[in-house]
């Protein structure tokens, strides 16, 4: 079987789609079934292999400088008009002579191929709420993906709360599409202290002593109403427990960023910007609870990450998050700021909650593998090309 997969998102740093592509890339390579596989990005077609040892090999500060220039173009109406037109006029020429092949969007929407075709879809967050986006993100997503949508021949959801999205909003044919969740990475497993001192010490801080949340800095993922939450704890408890935010500033964040330079010098509440992922797993396993108060997920890979790395979980009562969660984990109304603070009350006092949210919540993260996630995809390709 001949693949071309979409390579667009393949840039570093990695965000939660680049990942699943890398992680799609990766096992398509490995899979006997597929017998070559092309890589397509911005009208242009490659070599997957050649592309993901490039990924590595950049440097941190390049990926950083990367990601900020990608935010400013997503972030333009003109650029991203111009890309639109680009995609619907000459993005298939290179498409002509691949009609054998199957051609997999990872990213929404599809160019122009005479083959099966298949397209991911990972949230409607930009038409469920589009506040929470930038104007030209909305813009190009509602005309890009309702395209996708109609011409692809399977769509992949992440979740089954997805896929009841995208069948309510677009009127798609449930025979149409599949539910693949994704997986988690070994990196993000239980770790005693010693493993990981090293990187606690250097960021200041203590293992089991200090409470985390990853995520880019916007509005859906609500961090407003964590630092609500937190700053109502006493002033003893934040001081021996920090809050901890990874993750790379995204947009709308300006008054987040405002409060987060006013409690600064506190050493209560920290920032530390997009990492990568060897520094992540660490934090990760050294917290003494995972905070995740996202409005809407398409899937809510932080959550899982946490449960795989031996971390309790506290997040939101919404979307696809309780398909992922353990049944031991916390979870609240994204708005009940009120919910939130007595939850985090509760993981900093209650060490048997903890442990059992531990236990439930690696049994939950074992259910999620990668390598299903691309058994289950080559399946689809296997289920389009017969068609």
């Amino acid at each position: 079987m001949k693949v071309i997969l979409g390579t667009d998102s393949l840039q570093a740093p990695l965000t939660g789609i680049g990942r699943y592509t890398a992680v799609l890339a990766g096992g398509l390579l490995q899979s006997q079934s597929v017998g070559e596989l092309l890589g397509y990005n911005v009208g242009r077609l490659g070599d997957v292999s050649g592309q993901l040892e490039a990924l590595a090999g950049e440097s941190t500060v390049a990926q950083s400088r990367r990601l900020a220039v990608r935010r400013r173009a997503a972030g333009s109406i003109v650029l991203t008009r111009l890309y639109e037109h680009y995609v619907q006029l000459f993005s298939g020429i290179p498409l002509r002579r691949h009609a054998d092949a199957v051609f997999h969007s990872p990213n929404f929407h599809l160019p122009h191929h005479p083959g099966p075709t298949v397209v991911t879809v990972h949230d409607l967050s930009f038409r469920l709420f589009p506040d929470c986006h930038p104007a030209a993100r909305v813009g190009w997503m509602n005309r890009m993906v309702p395209l996708a949508l109609r011409d692809s021949d399977h769509v992949i959801c992440v979740s089954e709360s997805t896929r009841t999205d995208v069948l309510r909003e677009y009127g798609v044919e449930r025979e149409r599409t599949s539910v693949i969740p994704l997986g988690v990475d070994p990196l993000y497993r239980p770790r005693p202290a010693e493993s990981v001192a090293a990187v606690l010490s250097a960021r200041g801080l203590a293992y089991r002593q200090y409470l985390l949340c990853v995520a880019t800095l916007e509005p859906r993922k609500n961090l407003e109403a964590l630092l609500d939450a937190y700053l109502d704890l006493p002033a003893l408890t934040r001081r021996h427990t920090p809050l901890v935010l990874v993750g790379a500033v995204g947009w709308h964040c300006e008054a987040l960023l405002d409060r987060l330079r006013e409690v600064a010098g506190s050493g209560e509440v920290v920032h530390l910007g997009y990492l990568p992922e060897p520094e992540l797993a660490a934090l990760y396993s050294g917290a003494l609870c995972f905070v995740y108060p996202s409005r809407y997920e398409g899937f809510g890979l932080p959550v899982l990450e946490a449960q795989a790395s031996g971390v309790p979980v506290i997040s939101s009562a919404v979307s696809s998050i309780p398909e992922v969660a353990s049944e031991q984990s916390l979870l609240v109304q994204p708005d009940d700021v009120d919910a939130l603070r007595e939850q985090l009350r509760r993981a900093l006092e209650d060490a048997q909650w903890r442990d059992r949210c531990i236990d439930a919540g690696l049994s939950r993260a074992a259910q999620f593998s990668w390598q299903r996630c691309v058994a289950q995809t080559i399946e689809v390709y296997h289920r389009v090309s017969a068609d």
